[in-house]
């Protein structure tokens, strides 16, 4: 008996040094992972005295599709003015085109924000209707006539597009779109809501607030999460930027317009990036900093060297996924 007892200890160790091994062997295999899909990116950026830590991360689709051999990715851009640079020829867009070897298929309405001026259903604008939630929603549920209602009227384009070409670019791009195509979506907008002074979040952090940072981006998340499992989501965060008061610089780093400073709406992006398991690009972190950006940033813009900065991070991230 004594040495049945003595056999099955001996057999319990055993078992729980193989547990504890594959435990063992399963972390360092995730670090490893998770090393290689890091991005390390020279810069040639020199950081300040004060640190700052970039805080890109991937996370994958819930249900990626099966693609046949020699696919290229198609990725979907929605966004405002950050994207194309008010459609000169060096922009992000360009950039991407350029250095990814995938289908770039831009959907921009240059004069955006994230958030809506009025909640869902209450809007009577075009910023609205194409908006970051209208223009998802109508890809989530194939209706356009909220875009359709503020075509372009006596060769005027909606306040939300420069030029009536842009617009109606973005109006056959949107209604021809097969989401099923898409391999991944990424929402790329400026500080606009940070101007606007736009609320980031309500109290509670009520995600059907589209009047709200936090609101619009949640409900638009939840839409595409809903409708296209397989998309992989990238939130992309706006590069920081500055104005010019009285002849002086006043950066987003520090300019409160009511809800504090830019940070306030960062890391709400970073936060919702995690809470919805999306991935995330952090170009707010980068590089751009108080004392260099001048460099990097012509008043509300991205200047050459900036967009050159941010493109190449964009690109970078997405070929180390």
């Amino acid at each position: 008996m004594n040495r049945e007892k003595k056999k099955f200890r001996i057999n319990i160790n055993l078992i729980f040094a193989i547990v504890l091994l594959v435990i063992i062997g399963i972390c360092i295999w995730r670090l490893i992972e998770w090393n290689r899909r890091s991005v390390e990116v020279d810069t040639d950026v020199a950081y300040e005295d004060f640190a700052t830590e970039c805080l890109d991360y991937y996370s994958y689709p819930e249900s990626p599709k099966e693609r046949p051999e020699g696919w290229k990715e198609h990725i979907l851009v929605v966004g405002n003015l950050m994207v194309d640079n008010r459609g000169e020829e060096h922009s992000i867009l360009n950039i991407m085109r350029e250095k990814l070897d995938a289908e770039i298929i831009p959907v921009v309405a240059r004069n955006t924000k994230v958030s809506c001026y009025n909640e869902i259903d209450e809007t009577t604008n075009a910023t609205d209707a194409f908006s970051l939630y209208y223009t998802i929603r109508s890809l989530c549920t194939k209706d356009f006539s909220m875009q359709y209602y503020f075509a372009p009227s006596n060769g005027i384009p909606a306040s939300a597009f420069g030029t009536v070409a842009e617009q109606n670019n973005y109006i056959d791009t949107i209604s021809a779109l097969n989401m099923d195509d898409i391999d991944t979506l990424i929402i790329m907008y400026s500080l606009q809501d940070y101007y606007a002074q736009v609320t980031p979040v309500y109290e509670g952090a009520v995600e059907t607030r589209i009047t709200s940072y936090y609101g619009t981006l949640c409900s638009s998340i939840n839409m595409l999460q809903e409708y296209y499992p397989h998309i992989n989501i990238i939130l992309c965060s706006p590069a920081p930027e500055y104005i010019l008061r009285d002849g002086k610089i006043e950066t987003c780093f520090l300019a409160d317009y009511g809800n504090g400073n830019a940070s306030s709406y960062i890391n709400l992006m970073g936060l919702i990036s995690m809470n919805k398991c999306i991935s995330y690009i952090d170009n707010y972190y980068y590089g751009i900093t108080e004392n260099n950006i001048e460099q990097f940033v012509s008043e509300f813009d991205l200047n050459e060297a900036g967009i050159e900065l941010i493109g190449n991070h964009i690109v970078d991230y997405l070929n180390h996924r």
